[in-house]
């Protein structure tokens, strides 16, 4: 989904066509590689009675053409598809398998953008081009063309073209899941989460809750988080820890949340813009599991808006501040570096290195200087290091230091306060409604 966003700002910022298209009964039109043999519909009984008088076993048929239903069929038409692009002078993203790019021999810096998700497809580049291909594409499937992309994935799509940029919303999803919960009449709160909770793992003394409504909630929000709501990011990943044994209490973090959501059903996301830059920002929060004193570290990919924003526990306990941002970095490093070759490949030809923002200066001057300060013997925390401190060192990534308030990652490693929760929001790039809250809360 990062990739996807990160390539509809782009097409918001350089007035790029947005268009989507869906392939009728893709699974239906892939040649089958495999053996595949199936038992004839009930339909065909004569077929059957005739084999076993003449002492045959019953009969079966070899699958020529996929189905849906088979474990075959998405892999044969992704492969089907990516052989005809290829065809066609497409060439595939290394690091995104759904993203094809296309280069015209007479404009060179004339390039059309495919993204492919099962059989929704979505292309971005010149109106011309993209006209072409279309034609190209209706003579060889069976293509459902829906013009200009205003719902792709379940994500609104809205341009704003005097700012060019766009705005991503997910209202009416909201608005599904509350009433799914039976949630749509609660009272809304300001924050997510509380911060003056740390929830921690069910006692024996402590109650469960129904495991599978608490399970069906965090899946329909984790979407929904995946889409157009990095502010909920830091909550989902928290109530993600729990699913296999939630206990009220968690149940009650949940129906906070969704309470949050209703007061923020309509906001949006803005991506893109005249001036948008590729910038990162990472933080971690030490020892902040209370029951494992794992750090939980998070980083917010910017271009105008959010478009990339993951929130994690770290996977081994760090000895210090120093270890849990390093952990940060390297996995803002990797990503950073990813959506960057992405935009050259693309064709957009950045003036300076994208810039990683950090409010540890110490860390920051350890990276400058290549000089590794944290706890000896620790190879798994020294490779995350020094992989970051390769790209500073090799020009590929700058570092630059932001104060605590101003640090956007703050809000996926840690529960915030209402006023500092507004202020991300407003800095990641939310827009809509203004919250509405209940008491105060």
């Amino acid at each position: 989904m990062g990739h996807i966003r990160l390539a509809l700002a782009l097409a918001a910022k350089h007035g790029w066509e947005i268009q989507q298209m869906d392939v009728c009964t893709a699974f239906l039109g892939s040649v089958l590689r495999e053996d595949i043999y199936m038992h004839p519909p009930a339909g065909y009984m004569q077929l059957r009675q005739l084999a076993l008088k003449e002492g045959n076993h019953k009969p079966v048929w070899k699958l020529l053409r996929s189905l849906y239903g088979l474990k075959q069929s998405p892999y044969e038409w992704y492969h089907t598809l990516r052989q005809y692009l290829k065809s066609l002078s497409f060439h595939l993203s290394r690091l995104d398998g759904g993203f094809f790019i296309f280069t015209s021999e007479k404009q060179p810096h004339t390039r059309v953008i495919l993204s492919i998700y099962v059989d929704d497809i979505l292309l971005l580049g010149t109106y011309t081009l993209i006209s072409q291909l279309k034609e190209e594409m209706k003579e060889r499937f069976e293509i459902h063309d829906l013009g200009e992309a205003l719902l792709y994935l379940g994500m609104s799509i809205e341009r704003e073209q005097e700012k060019r940029s766009i705005l991503l919303g997910q209202s009416h999803y909201v608005q599904t899941v509350l009433e799914r919960f039976k949630m749509h009449e609660s009272n809304p709160v300001s924050t997510p989460m509380d911060p003056k909770i740390r929830l921690v793992k069910r006692s024996d003394i402590d109650k469960p809750c129904d495991q599978a409504l608490y399970q069906s909630m965090l899946g329909s929000v984790m979407y929904l988080m995946t889409g157009t709501r990095p502010d909920i990011s830091y909550t989902v990943e928290v109530l993600s820890r729990f699913g296999h044994d939630p206990s009220k209490q968690h149940m009650a973090v949940m129906i906070r949340l969704l309470r949050y959501l209703k007061g923020t059903k309509d906001w949006k996301l803005r991506i893109g813009g005249a001036s948008s830059q590729l910038k990162v920002y990472g933080d971690a929060d030490y020892a902040g599991c209370r029951d494992d004193f794992k750090s939980t570290s998070g980083f917010v990919i910017i271009y105008g808006g959010a478009v990339d924003w993951p929130s994690h526990k770290e996977k081994s306990v760090a000895q210090s501040t120093t270890d849990a941002e390093y952990y940060a970095f390297r996995h803002a490093c990797i990503r950073l570096l990813k959506a960057s070759h992405l935009l050259h490949k693309m064709g957009i030809a950045e003036t300076s290195p994208p810039v990683l923002y950090s409010d540890n200066e110490s860390c920051l001057k350890s990276l400058r200087n290549g000089i590794y300060r944290s706890t000896e013997g620790a190879t798994h925390i020294s490779t995350k290091f020094f992989l970051a401190a390769d790209q500073v060192q090799e020009g590929k990534v700058e570092v630059a230091y932001v104060s605590t308030t101003e640090m956007l990652a703050d809000g996926f490693t840690k529960p915030l306060l209402k006023p500092a929760h507004q202020h991300f929001c407003r800095m990641i790039g939310h827009v809509g409604a203004t919250l509405t809250t209940h008491s105060g809360v």
